[in-house]
């Protein structure tokens, strides 16, 4: 069991290896949103742009027919009279790698990557969909909140299978909102960095009616930006999650001054990154409804502290990984407090 079981040495081997490729491909997509957008004497689309480099194999509408062609669970769920693309664009990684061991397959019968409204998914021959991570942004899907927190609150959402919202993140530049008071954000592109100056962030836990139920900062890029795809958020010093939270998803944001977090009692899971580098951040508990814990959530945080409620050990989480009180190489692991009432 040790060697060959569900968690066994050579299933633990072969999925870091997955997860090696996908992290990959999704860089090297990545790096070609870069070079089209270096390019300013192109007026081509993204998609566009990657048809003429030849990486682009297929081609699947992604309105009511995308249930008939998957069979599965939609991640994506869009009215059919939207004007935005929601077609699925399948990958050829054989243009992307030298010796690729996934994605070699058909979007009807699974193990294909696929571009959709600029986020890369991976659908597997068991016919489930993995969100890897956002590669580009049009700025047609920037949609602006209504949370009544800021004027300048900007969310990028998604609608879920079970038509409930996905959070994919927020931005605080003006490139695709008008701002109401421009003295509210500080902008300074050369570093990555913007500033606020409100200390709390409550994310509504509606958007257009429908309840969010998973947030992943992930679709935070702005082409005024530098392309290292991730961005520092100065001025914040607490977030308050919705009461209908259910997962808690990665982020490429790093919110510097975060000092409290309120997660809600509705949360289930807590993915890798997803407190990435919240280098001042000390304390954070975590309620007794999450049951899973995938990755390290705490990843280059620093003299962390741990408040898990409601369990005694780590055995009493449904689903945990091994490295997810892991900080930083120098830092080590978070302490953890077991709180059980």
């Amino acid at each position: 069991m040790m060697l060959t079981g569900q968690n066994g040495i050579l299933n633990q081997a072969s999925n870091a290896k997955i997860n090696t490729e996908q992290s990959t491909i999704l860089e090297l997509l990545r790096l070609e949103a870069s070079e089209k957008m270096l390019d300013t004497e192109s007026n081509i689309t993204y998609i566009e742009h990657l048809k003429q480099k030849g990486f682009i194999k297929e081609e699947v509408p992604a309105t009511g027919e995308l249930n008939k062609v998957a069979s599965v669970n939609v991640i994506t769920k869009i009215a059919d009279n939207t004007d935005e693309d929601t077609t699925c664009y399948v990958i050829d990684v054989t243009q992307l790698l030298s010796n690729p061991t996934t994605g070699l397959g058909t979007f009807e019968k699974g193990d294909v990557y696929y571009l959709q409204q600029g986020y890369l998914h991976y659908k597997s021959e068991e016919q489930e969909i993995l969100s890897i991570g956002v590669v580009f942004k049009e700025a047609s899907s920037v949609v602006a909140s209504s949370d009544g927190l800021t004027n300048e609150t900007i969310y990028y959402y998604r609608f879920t299978e079970d038509d409930k919202v996905e959070v994919l993140g927020f931005n605080f530049n003006n490139m695709d909102f008008d701002h109401t008071d421009s003295s509210s954000v500080e902008y300074a592109a050369e570093n990555n960095i913007i500033k606020v100056n409100f200390e709390t962030l409550e994310i509504p836990s509606q958007i257009d009616g429908k309840d969010v139920v998973k947030i992943s900062f992930t679709n935070n890029y702005s082409s005024e930006l530098n392309t290292d795809w991730r961005i520092t958020i100065q001025g914040i010093k607490k977030i308050v999650y919705p009461n209908t939270l259910q997962v808690l998803g990665s982020t490429d944001v790093l919110f510097e001054d975060l000092t409290e977090v309120s997660l809600p009692n509705s949360l289930l899971e807590i993915q890798g990154g997803a407190f990435l580098c919240c280098i001042s951040l000390r304390n954070i508990t975590i309620p007794s409804s999450v049951e899973t814990i995938k990755g390290s959530p705490f990843r280059c945080c620093k003299d962390l502290t741990i408040n898990v409620e409601g369990k005694t050990s780590e055995e009493d989480f449904d689903e945990l990984s091994t490295s997810w009180t892991y900080m930083s190489r120098h830092a080590g692991h978070a302490s953890v407090n077991y709180l059980e009432s």
